[in-house]
């Protein structure tokens, strides 16, 4: 920030006498365009200039209507002003804008790159800017202003128009108010005798804050004034703020302390009139006016990037009629110290020339009242050129003295941190929905050389009198959002106070599967009111990776049986067994798919409850469960994944070994490689029953059909007892393989067979003459021939409900295993009514 504003200082001496710190350059123009200061050419009513630099503070008078074209960039390292005349001014630059020092013009600007307008300026006139726009504190815009990259406003800068911004701004365009809420006086708070002290009167709609308001389009006339603290009247100017502000000067000719002023308002506004000192931050109508100064300023900047600066030395001429240099091609050793501003404390010390300020000379040491002796080389017209550097981050104070010529002066600026470092403090993999940690840390640019420090923090900040926070975002880069089957997260969570730069989360919560970045920012995106925003990702390196955060895995997987089964049979498989990832809230994880690529195979393992009423894995001598790998492919979002597993029983090793009883096998699904497993969550039970199907023999008249009694059993761990619940299990009239006596002849199943209640009867339709049986088998397997235990075994199509098979007899020196289709024998015509079960008799009297 600068102490007194130079442009009015600079004016041309008598010749002979020493010169001035630096004359303004007055060019009239258009004419001047096509001179070689400006070396442009006209074409149909456009001046197209090549870059045009303007090194020295510029005055541009208007004579008619310009409009210029700059085929490259248009930069202005000093003061610039217009004196319009009535005409109007359009600038455009197919490059880039800068304007370097304090503009007071009427234009319309316009720029192909980007754009940046240094403190103080006042622009009457449109803004345009292909780019991004930077505008520093205390400025005034009174125009539209249209940006196609990013905007970024200090504080206490006004935009009196509409805006328009592609890429995002941390500022609000606010439609100016009628309402005159009170008038203010801006200032930096010292100035010289010998010329005056720039003043800014703004017409503000609300009150204050931190010496900014909203713009009153009211427009108001009256009277600044500088007066001494008894209030004896010392200098006074007319004003009228007609575009929400309005630029005066007040002159002092001997050295004291003024108190400004406002009086004399063409309206009334409804509160008192407020000060503001720009370089001290503070709301103070104390202006000091000395005869000599060391003027400087430093802009406000990242920490450690080195500023250049001028210093310049000032002085009231001899006869007091205008402003000399104070040092004339000589070296002064100038004494600089700092002090803190916000915060208000500080454990290092700026560089000036390199050199750090307070006794030790050391930059990790706090600043000290001795401060350090920098030489300083000025030139013919006072001014001298060196550096600034400074690794902490908030607002300091330079003071400037060489007592021999009782020349003093003071700048303070704000160093804002470079970046932030975002670091996460939990292990990948990171279950979804689950809390994980990070770490932000406030972090100065890295100088080289090296500034003398041993760490690359800024430990003031989150330390300001009103605390700089830092939002944190997530961006989900992978699966990304759009692309088939992918679906956007939600991320949560908030940042800790910082303390030593660092500040800590532990609540971030990401609710999807995949990757992404965690990016911190300043909360308003404005440190301090510089206009300077601070920012900082996982995603370090060449296009922000997608390494920062991640992979985001299942919190836990579910299993379930949909729909729900009351019975399974040993060696059936289980109907529908979902397996439904989600994150640690319950939601589904919808990208754990096979499109996104971010699923794994997951296995299914089968547990029971032992003799200790406690779930452990099923071992061999149990069963086991086949069919238990759930591909990644098979996932899908919204439903998860679905497969049908088969457990089976360990068979019994004899005839007369123990039978498998009736169990509850709780169904587990797990990937270890990502540690993500079903257990303590909700786990499909499938009840395995060892079951078979029986077949009972039949006798009945030959002269009708016959029913065969058909039932479906299950071991209890006593005895076979009939399955009630089986309702489904099917006989195919295909699947029933008939052996028939000589003598009889016809007689088919008439009809498949479903059973109800775990019962039902195959019907034998009424021979075609004779008597005799049938000796038949139930096929339950897949082949053309069965697997039970009678002689022969005519060609069938199988049931495909080999779970039913089981031991069932010896006949024909059969297999004495638990895999043998049932068989019985139906007879039509003998039969023995006292050894043999009935089923259905009719006798027929004639």
């Amino acid at each position: 920030m600068k102490l007194t504003t130079l442009l009015p200082l600079m004016l041309c001496i008598a010749s002979g006498a020493a010169s001035a710190a630096s004359s303004a350059t007055t060019y009239s123009i258009p004419a001047a365009l096509t001179t070689s200061a400006f070396n442009c050419t006209l074409s149909s009513g456009v001046y197209n200039c090549p870059n045009m630099s303007l090194s020295k503070a510029t005055v541009l008078n208007l004579t008619s209507n310009v409009s210029i074209k700059v085929t490259g960039n248009f930069d202005a390292s000093k003061e610039l002003t217009t004196t319009n005349n009535g005409y109007t001014l359009d600038v455009y630059a197919t490059g880039a804008v800068s304007l370097q020092k304090e503009v007071d013009v009427k234009m319309n600007l316009r720029s192909g790159g980007s754009m940046s307008i240094a403190k103080d300026a006042i622009i009457d006139g449109n803004l345009t800017v292909g780019g991004s726009l930077s505008i520093a504190k205390d400025g005034v815009i009174n125009g539209d202003v249209t940006v196609a990259g990013a905007m970024s406003v200090a504080s206490g800068t006004v935009i009196n128009g509409n805006c328009t911004v592609a890429g995002g701004s941390n500022y609000t365009c606010k439609s100016s108010s009628t309402a005159l809420h009170h008038v203010r006086l801006s200032h930096n708070g010292s100035g010289v005798t010998c010329t005056g002290s720039y003043i800014t009167i703004n017409a503000c709609s609300d009150a204050d804050a931190s010496g900014s308001c909203s713009t009153s389009s009211t427009t108001v006339s009256g009277t600044a004034y500088a007066r001494t603290a008894a209030g004896v009247l010392l200098d006074s100017t007319p004003f009228t703020v007609t575009n929400g502000a309005t630029r005066v000067t007040l002159d002092v000719t001997s050295p004291q302390t003024a108190v400004f002023s406002i009086g004399g308002l063409s309206v009334s506004p409804t509160n008192s009139a407020t000060c503001w000192n720009t370089t001290s931050g503070t709301a103070s109508c104390n202006h000091t006016y000395t005869d000599s100064a060391l003027i400087f300023s430093v802009p406000d900047h990242v920490a450690n990037v080195t500023q250049t600066i001028e210093v310049s030395a000032v002085r009231k001429s001899d006869n007091g009629l205008f402003c000399a240099p104070g040092f004339e091609d000589v070296t002064r050793a100038v004494t600089f110290s700092c002090s803190y501003g916000n915060p208000t404390t500080g454990t290092r010390a700026p560089r000036i020339n390199g050199q750090a300020l307070n006794s030790a000379n050391s930059p990790t040491q706090s600043c000290d009242a001795g401060g350090r002796a920098v030489n300083l080389a000025f030139d013919e017209t006072g001014v001298a050129s060196t550096t600034v550097q400074y690794s902490d981050a908030g607002r300091v104070t330079l003071s400037a003295s060489y007592p021999t010529a009782n020349m003093t002066g003071s700048a303070s600026f704000i160093a804002a941190p470079s970046s932030f470092a975002v670091a996460v403090t939990t292990a990948a993999p990171i279950k979804a929905g689950a809390s994980f940690g990070a770490t932000v840390t406030a972090q100065h640019f890295v100088a080289s050389p090296s500034d003398g420090t041993t760490t690359t923090t800024t430990p003031n900040f989150g330390r300001e009198s009103t605390p700089e926070t830092v939002t944190l975002t997530f961006t989900q880069c992978s699966p990304v959002i759009g692309s088939q089957d992918a679906y956007a997260g939600v991320f949560s969570g908030t940042l800790g106070s910082f303390s030593n730069a660092a500040a800590s989360a532990t609540n971030l919560q990401f609710s999807e599967v995949g990757n992404g970045n965690v990016t911190a920012t300043l909360s308003d995106n404005n440190y301090l009111g510089s206009g300077i925003n601070v920012t900082g990702t996982t995603g370090t390196g060449a296009g922000n990776p997608c390494t920062g955060v991640g992979p985001f895995i299942p919190s836990y997987f579910e299993t379930a049986i949909t729909p729900m089964q009351v019975y399974t049979y040993s060696g059936q498989p289980i109907s529908s067994v979902t397996v439904v990832p989600r994150n640690a809230s319950g939601a589904i994880t919808n990208n754990f798919n096979g499109t996104t690529g971010y699923s794994k195979d997951v296995t299914l393992s089968p547990y029971y409850i032992d003799a200790t009423n406690t779930l452990v894995a099923a071992p061999a001598s149990i069963g086991a469960l086949s069919g238990a790998t759930v591909a990644a492919s098979a996932f899908k979002p919204v439903t998860g994944a679905s497969a049908t597993p088969t457990f089976t029983f360990a068979a019994p090793a004899s005839a007369t070994a123990t039978k498998p009883i009736p169990r509850a096998i709780t169904l587990r699904a797990e990937n270890t490689t990502i540690g993500v497993s079903s257990l303590g969550q909700t786990e499909a039970a499938a009840n395995i029953r060892f079951g078979r199907l029986k077949v009972y023999n039949a006798v009945g008249s030959g002269k009708q059909s016959l029913q065969v009694p058909v039932q479906a059993e299950y071991w209890s761990g006593k005895s076979w007892l009939i399955n009630t619940d089986d309702s489904k299990t099917l006989i195919p009239t295909a699947s029933v393989a008939l052996n028939r006596s000589s003598g009889l002849v016809g007689s088919s199943v008439s009809a498949p067979l479903t059973l109800s209640g775990g019962k039902g009867y195959l019907t034998l339709t009424t021979p075609t003459s004779g008597k005799g049986y049938i000796d038949m088998a139930l096929n339950l397997g897949s082949t053309a021939a069965d697997q039970s235990c009678l002689a022969t075994h005519p060609a069938t199509t199988g049931a495909a409900i080999p779970w039913l098979r089981s031991l069932n007899g010896s006949l024909n020196s059969c297999s004495q295993t638990f895999d043998r289709d049932p068989s019985s024998r139906a007879t039509f015509g003998v039969y023995s009514p006292e050894t043999q079960a009935v089923v259905h008799v009719r006798e027929s009297f004639n």
